[in-house]
């Protein structure tokens, strides 16, 4: 069953995500990354630009590692 993959990311990059002028988000290749990402499929990923209960959020599709 596909899944959202939540990810909390800066104003600033949420900000270019949004405008478009971001088209990729890249995560190291370490051990956290790899135990979260690998062997799971996800539809989208819902990206949230702080940890506030009201904090802008939005879904974009997911492209793959």
């Amino acid at each position: 069953m596909p899944e959202i993959l939540h990810l909390t990311l800066k104003r600033e990059y949420f900000a270019q995500i949004a405008k478009g002028q971001k088209r990729t988000e890249y995560r190291e290749q370490k051990p956290y990354w790899r135990k979260r990402l690998e062997g799971r499929k996800f539809s989208a990923i819902l990206f949230r630009n702080g940890y506030a209960k009201d904090a802008p959020e939005m879904l974009v599709e997911f492209r793959g590692l």
